[in-house]
């Protein structure tokens, strides 16, 4: 008896340009109107020169984000192909720039959000689009399931076995039931998304990191700790 062709990989199927743009544009797009918001509600004697500049750099870096997304998705869209564009990136740079725009979020739910990659953090041949569409999922979900409170971390390591560098994000949340996590560590998150609330925020969400990880050549690792939360692991090998 011949053997029973194996399911493609869920995880590997292309995510439709239409469903991507509108998944990655909103974290930018809720910054946007966030921190426009503090401007409009702030009491003008309230406002310093030097916090409408610190707001100005948030707004700029996410309209950058959204830019970034716009332009990458209609290239693979009028190309027809998916593409890496390699440089050289500076992630702790691009890690505070990131946790900028999510600040106000964390701010208005109770939640501590901090970031420490250290300054002489390896510089990352990699595609800066790509892992920001990563960095935003994992930061996003992390807040969306931490409570008020609570805390989420961004930081950058050095893997001294393997010389690996790793991204990492942790919360103290929720945490993942046992069936969500293995249905994210596959990217089988579609059907379940559809029929589980506990789903929301893991369904096209892990499918851009999962495909991300892989065209970027890193390894991605997804557990919770007994005392609680969920860790998050971009490895990049130093090749």
């Amino acid at each position: 008896m011949a053997d029973k062709p194996k399911s493609p990989d869920p995880a590997s199927k292309p995510i439709t340009s239409v469903s991507k743009l509108a998944h990655e544009i909103k974290n930018p797009l809720n910054a946007m109107m966030g921190y426009t918001n503090f401007m409009i509600q702030t009491p003008e004697d309230k406002l310093s020169v030097s916090q409408m500049q610190d707001w100005a750099v948030i707004l700029r870096d996410a309209t950058v984000s959204l830019l970034r997304t716009c332009e990458r998705v209609l290239d693979d869209e009028t190309s027809g192909e998916e593409h890496v564009y390699t440089e050289p990136v500076d992630v702790e740079k691009l890690a505070n720039s990131i946790v900028g725009i999510f600040a106000a979020e964390a701010e208005k739910k109770g939640i501590q959000l901090s970031v420490n990659i250290p300054k002489n953090f390896p510089i990352l041949e990699t595609d800066p689009v790509l892992l920001t569409e990563i960095l935003n999922n994992l930061i996003g979900n992390s807040i969306k399931f931490t409570k008020k409170g609570g805390r989420v971390q961004v930081r950058g390591e050095v893997d001294e076995r393997s010389d690996a560098r790793v991204l990492v994000v942790q919360d103290n949340g929720v945490g993942i039931p046992a069936h969500i996590l293995q249905a994210v560590k596959r990217g089988q998150t579609r059907s379940l998304a559809r029929n589980d609330r506990a789903m929301k925020g893991w369904g096209i969400g892990s499918r851009v990191i999962l495909q991300n990880v892989k065209k970027l050549g890193a390894e991605f690792e997804l557990f919770c700790p007994k005392e609680g939360g969920t860790v998050a692991f971009v490895k990049f090998p130093n090749s």
